[in-house]
């Protein structure tokens, strides 16, 4: 089971995984404006994780986490992922397989 700490941990560096591979697309801006901010809902099977511009403005549905097996999941919409498990945040690499527009499709 993943508890809330290991939730926020992981979230935490997917956002900075993110936001370093953001700067270097943008170096001109220092990646600023196209910056992103994950933030977490806790319902009761899933962790809803949204993004955010910079500034708070916006959001869009980043994944869900399963609460029970820690497993990372593609949005199939705003209240529902969608199925089939992309990784997991105890075996991922903490944001390095995934890119700020969240968990990567099936091949």
């Amino acid at each position: 089971m993943a508890t809330q700490a290991d939730i926020i941990e992981f979230v935490s560096r997917v956002e900075d995984e993110c936001n370093e591979h953001l700067v270097k697309q943008y170096p001109g801006t220092n990646g600023y404006d196209a910056r992103k901010k994950l933030s977490i809902k806790f319902g009761r099977k899933y962790a809803k994780i949204i993004s955010h511009d910079a500034n708070g403005s916006g959001g869009g549905v980043w994944g869900f986490i399963d609460i029970e097996s820690g497993n990372i999941l593609k949005a199939a919409g705003w209240s529902k992922p969608a199925p089939h498990a992309r990784g997991n945040i105890e075996t991922a690499s903490y944001g390095r397989n995934y890119v700020w527009t969240g968990p990567n499709y099936l091949r």
